[in-house]
């Protein structure tokens, strides 16, 4: 899941990135032809300090932080009449539902391997020999999951922030 979330967490940062140039590059033609646009912005900012015990939640953070700016990038350009406002629901529509679903995603993950059913599932449930507990576990993720792609099983597909050494 760790893997899955990082390739979503790629296009999430690849879609938003698109978005925003495709927008920036309207108001920055403006620009050249002597209109000066100032991205929208809050009057009133908030600012906090963000911890985390994972670089995953760093990741996540980093691709909301993105979403927030091109949104603001998009609504910019529909404010000074470049897009349409159907235009800026469509952009805006596509990247909230990718993101949602990759939050969805990690969500269900997370309850269902955290619960108490779960939470001694390790590769070597998954062995031949493995005691019938484990064999259970391994079923049931089985259903919830499908089956575990080989090259994650034996490490030869990694998450980013992966502790193990290969």
């Amino acid at each position: 899941k760790l893997v899955e979330t990082d390739e979503q967490l790629a296009g999430i940062r690849a879609m938003t990135a698109k978005t925003e140039k495709a927008h920036m590059d309207k108001l920055e033609d403006r620009r050249k032809r002597g209109l000066s646009y100032s991205v929208v912005h809050s009057k009133e900012p908030q600012v906090f300090s963000l911890g985390y015990h994972s670089p995953y939640g760093f990741a996540v953070t980093d691709a909301v932080v993105g979403f927030d700016y091109c949104v603001r990038v998009v609504k910019s350009a529909s404010r000074r009449d470049l897009i349409s406002k159907a235009d800026e629901h469509l952009a805006l529509h596509q990247l909230k539902r990718k993101i949602r679903s990759m939050f969805d995603n990690v969500i269900q993950s997370s309850r269902f391997l955290l619960s108490e059913s779960m939470t001694g599932l390790t590769r070597s449930d998954f062995l031949p020999q493995a005691p019938v507990e484990s064999r259970a576990r391994v079923e049931a993720a089985k259903k919830v999951f499908g089956v575990l792609p080989q090259d994650v099983f034996v490490g030869d597909k990694l998450p980013r922030h992966s502790p193990r050494q290969m």
